[in-house]
């Protein structure tokens, strides 16, 4: 039986009356429109659906991917903010939640729900438009959202007292607000998105920002309470989409207001100015097919725009062009995420810790284990805040090989070591960790080397805690400024040599003749405990810039202990080249197994035979570092 409903709305010539009739048609509750807009709204339905289809296998984007691994701690038992913390607030969770209980670790369902919610969106801006500005305006409403892309943000209302009760009853308020105010501290006292995007932004909805910037001008002409709606809403999102953080996605914020907007304004265009703009509901003009061929005109010019913005991001939405560069995922496709995630999953045990560096948090979710930190990102930004405490967590995993597994994203090895300048997480894992597998542009490291060996201590990265010392023994030298002294070519400094193309931290010294008056050496001396079961491993490597033969030089190494006993536990003479250039790398591998478990002092020493002009040979120990069987 149909329903039929009848209200008075009030007009600028009185009351009118407004009669929507509705029945089991799907359509039936939208103000019984007429066939014609039916048919245009299911189309507009139809393409939008189509269009975010075709997104459905793009690659988990960064902030899906948080999302979702912070709903799978919360679904395993874990807290929001506590055991897994983003910036975002509490009701995207549970958004993610419900796909993932009803169909699994799966992005699929979780874009579907959001594909549903999206459609919808669309009936209700129709439903508005129409109420307010005829059917007309609702059509060019739908249009001006239904080619939209758009990501999934907390949509639903939840009371904020309900939501403060229930982190303050599992006493975890603290975390919430402290994440929310913190977070958003830091980045907008640092990030603002490009300039270059906003051009980006501009492009792909021309045809929408123009007529809504056409509805904003006739909207602040009308007194309707529609009209006064829309402004309002567009102005208040338009400060997070506008002031910092102000991310490329933001804008999609102000989408709907402004699709209100640009419907109005497509209404009340000069092309069809005969038809004014309804002052009563119940005199609203039909959509002509003047109408509709100017919507659809415009729903076609805004494909024509968006369309190839969007396929040149397919599949990762990255902008990467030099007008613009934005980075939404680290890796290359959605079918690639899937790979790494099973990879780790079948090679990692029970217990193991894996780091995936960067923002790629959607591998931990679908590999099922759980990320070291809370942090879900581990690698600090201007968008992305981690606690330096937290960070200093992850630096110290990797250099104690902690981590069974890590994961650097990068088109090649060579941008590893350039990364690496910039953030010691990654010169730890690329120094210290072996190759197994390259999935795409992910890099799966390992923290074996394929003997059963880890690296426990990598004295050229850890240059920086090292004492510098000058004398003719370990017992008998002096503290070695590091920063001044007779010759600066005597202060023995960390640098990266290259050996192929490949380039390894190096500890640098110049060999300081025995015969000299009086006779000295530099030292570079670490303190450690010793690993049990360690090896020393190092490759020795002379440069000469003489165009005459050079005496050989001894590298030495010199263990230590608590009692100040020292032993010799390496002397090996290197030749330098015959000429200027560099000798052939000579490959060491020295038991420590004696001083298994105890605290000892390692220093690194080399001299020459004879006497020379220092500046004419320098000594490299390449990539020194303690490996550890068990």
């Amino acid at each position: 039986m149909a329903a039929h409903l009848q209200s008075r709305v009030p007009s600028s010539g009185g009351l009118s009356t407004v009669e929507l009739e509705g029945g089991p048609a799907f359509l039936s509750g939208l103000g019984s429109p007429s066939n014609r807009a039916r048919l245009d709204l299911i189309a507009l339905l139809a393409l939008g659906a189509i269009w975010r289809l075709l997104w459905l296998q793009a690659t988990i984007e960064r902030d899906e991917g948080a999302f979702a691994y912070v709903a799978w701690t919360w679904l395993r038992g874990g807290l929001p903010y506590v055991d897994a913390a983003t910036y975002a607030g509490p009701v995207v969770y549970v958004v993610y939640a419900i796909p993932m209980v009803l169909i699994g670790n799966t992005i699929l369902g979780i874009r579907l729900l959001n594909d549903i919610l999206f459609l919808l969106s669309i009936i209700v801006v129709y439903r508005l438009g129409s109420r307010w500005w005829g059917r007309s305006a609702g059509v060019a409403v739908a249009a001006s959202l239904a080619r939209r892309l758009g990501l999934l943000v907390g949509v639903a209302a939840v009371p904020a007292a309900a939501v403060g009760g229930y982190y303050a009853a599992l006493g975890s308020l603290g975390a919430l607000i402290d994440i929310q105010v913190r977070t958003a501290g830091y980045v907008a006292a640092s990030h603002y998105m490009p300039p270059s995007m906003y051009l980006v932004l501009l492009a792909e909805g021309a045809p929408v920002w123009l007529l809504a910037g056409w509805g904003v001008l006739t909207a602040r002409r009308q007194k309707a309470p529609g009209s006064s709606i829309a402004l309002a809403w567009l102005a208040l999102m338009l400060i997070p989409t506008v002031l910092p953080p102000s991310f490329g996605h933001y804008y999609l914020q102000i989408g709907p207001p402004a699709s209100l907007l640009a419907g109005m304004g497509a209404s009340t265009l000069p092309l069809w100015k005969s038809h004014g703009v309804a002052s009563s509901p119940s005199a609203r003009p039909s959509a002509t097919t003047e109408h509709r061929a100017v919507v659809f005109a415009l729903v076609i010019a805004s494909c024509a725009l968006s369309g190839p913005l969007q396929a040149f991001q397919y599949p990762n939405l990255n902008f990467d062009t030099p007008v613009a560069l934005w980075h939404y995922a680290d890796s290359v496709s959605y079918q690639e995420q899937n790979a790494l995630a099973r990879y780790l999953a079948s090679h990692t045990r029970p217990g193991e810790t894996i780091l995936v560096h960067g923002w790629s948090s959607e591998i931990y979710w679908l590999a099922g284990i759980p990320a070291p930190t809370k942090d879900v990102w581990s690698l600090p930004s201007p968008e992305i805040y981690i606690p330096p405490e937290r960070y200093q967590q992850i630096v110290d995993l990797v250099r104690l090989g902690g981590a069974r597994y890590g994961v650097l994203f990068a088109n090649s090895w060579e941008d590893l070591f350039e990364q690496e300048v910039r953030d010691p997480v990654t010169a730890y894992l690329v120094q210290d960790y072996s190759q197994e597998a390259r999935i795409g542009n992910a890099w799966v490291l390992s923290n074996s080397d394929g003997t059963g060996r880890t690296v426990r201590f990598n004295f050229a990265l850890e240059f920086a805690s090292a004492r510098l010392l000058m004398g003719q023994t370990l017992n008998s030298s002096v503290p070695f400024d590091r920063s001044t002294g007779a010759n600066l070519t005597l202060v023995p400094r960390s640098q990266f040599l290259s050996i192929g193309k490949t380039p390894f931290p190096s500890i640098v010294q110049v060999p300081l003749p025995l015969a000299g008056s009086p006779p000295n050496r530099t030292f570079v001396d670490y303190h450690l405990t010793m690993p049990r079961n360690a090896t020393l491993k190092f490759t020795a490597v002379l440069a000469s810039t003489a165009l005459s033969p050079m005496p050989p030089v001894t590298f030495e190494v010199v263990v230590r202990t608590l009692d100040g006993m020292t032993a010799a536990v390496l002397q090996a003479s290197v030749d330098p080249p015959p000429t200027a250039g560099s000798s052939g790398p000579m490959y060491f591998e020295i038991p420590l197994g004696a001083f298994g478990g105890q605290s000892v002092d390692v220093a690194f020493a080399t001299y020459a035979s004879q006497p020379i002009a220092m500046a004419n040979l320098t000594a490299y120990w390449v990539s020194p570092q303690i490996l550890s069987a068990g």
